[in-house]
């Protein structure tokens, strides 16, 4: 994945497409940063309409991502070393699920 937000208007037509929701017709897909701004995950939209995202939506899901990331990166920076948050839980240092 490249560094971008994607809109694709028609999964189908779209080479490498890998199903999550087989009602899926389209999706806008935006990259996820950590704290040293490498891609670590993406958000990814489906909608079960072709052609349903636009360039706008597009821009509005990623400014709020970009908010999204800034306050999270400001906060993990703010308890570094205390608690780690990825992967949809917090671990503490040694990995134990809290």
């Amino acid at each position: 994945m490249n560094d971008e937000t994607l809109v694709v208007p028609d999964v189908h037509q779209f080479p490498g497409y890998i199903s999550c929701d087989a009602a899926a017709m389209s999706e806008v897909v935006i990259p996820i940063h950590d704290d040293e701004g490498k891609v670590t995950a993406v958000l990814d939209i489906d909608s079960a309409t072709l052609g349903r995202f636009s360039d706008e939506d597009s821009e509005e899901i990623t400014a709020l991502k970009n908010i999204t990331e800034y306050i999270t990166v400001s906060l993990i920076s703010s308890i570094a070393g205390s608690i780690y948050i990825g992967a949809g839980y917090l671990t503490e240092q040694k990995g134990e699920k809290l």
